[in-house]
């Protein structure tokens, strides 16, 4: 039984170690790739927000049936909420991928 403490503990050590040691050229790289990638997902998310938002727009002007302005309108004022935490997420997302970026 003290062997396997020990063998447990060693290992434990090992692997505190491998995680403290400072990243590689490649794990920076690969960092640096993901972080990009998160921030295009949300550019992308933000650009077809846009369009959707624009249709939604151009489909309040045009309605003519109560209801249906109605929920134009709602749909809109979540698309603006939704906008905000997206731009929000995206600014995060760019400075994160230029820090990986740079950092390597």
């Amino acid at each position: 039984m003290g062997t396997f403490v020990h063998r447990a503990l060693w290992l434990g050590a090992v692997a505190a170690l491998a995680l403290a040691a400072p990243a590689t050229g490649a794990d920076t790289s690969r960092q640096c790739m993901k972080a990009q990638r998160k921030a295009a997902k949300e550019e992308s998310w933000t650009v077809r927000g846009e369009a959707s938002m624009e249709r939604d727009r151009k489909a309040r002007a045009a309605c003519t049936a109560k209801s249906a302005c109605a929920r134009y309108d709602a749909r809109l004022q979540e698309m603006d909420k939704r906008k905000l935490r997206h731009d929000a997420r995206l600014a995060r997302f760019k400075a994160d991928a230029a820090k990986a970026c740079t950092t390597g």
